[in-house]
């Protein structure tokens, strides 16, 4: 979470550390659970997950959590699509409908359910 958190312009690691224990409060959950985390799964757990869709933010303080999930889902042998979106913040298919790039990602995303659910 260092490596980019002079880019973000929306977490700070205080916030996201915030964010993080406000999930698991009164779950009796610890934030390393693999079911809170999947960064934390065993690589049997792992193997098991669906196809995934990655779309990561460039200016993202959390970007390295992606990249880590990426490698753990392809060194598990699941099939995963990563999208790395430069210059851009935290969640910002948010800004559809104002910013073509997430309009773009958006309906790249949506082509890629369609073909996995035949829809």
């Amino acid at each position: 979470m260092d490596s980019n958190k002079e880019h973000d312009l929306i977490n700070t690691a205080p916030f996201v550390k915030m964010l993080a224990d406000r999930y698991v409060e009164g779950s009796g959950a610890e934030k390393s659970d693999p079911l809170v985390s999947p960064l934390f799964a065993s690589n049997e757990d792992t193997r098991r997950m669906p196809p995934t869709w990655l779309s990561i933010a460039g200016c993202d303080m959390l970007r390295d959590h992606g990249e880590r999930m990426a490698e753990k889902l392809k060194g598990a042998g699941v099939e995963v699509v990563v999208e790395v979106h430069e210059g851009q913040q935290h969640v910002m298919e948010f800004m559809a409908g104002n910013a073509p790039e997430s309009k773009g990602s958006i309906e790249r995303i949506a082509e890629w359910v369609r073909r996995k659910t035949g829809q």
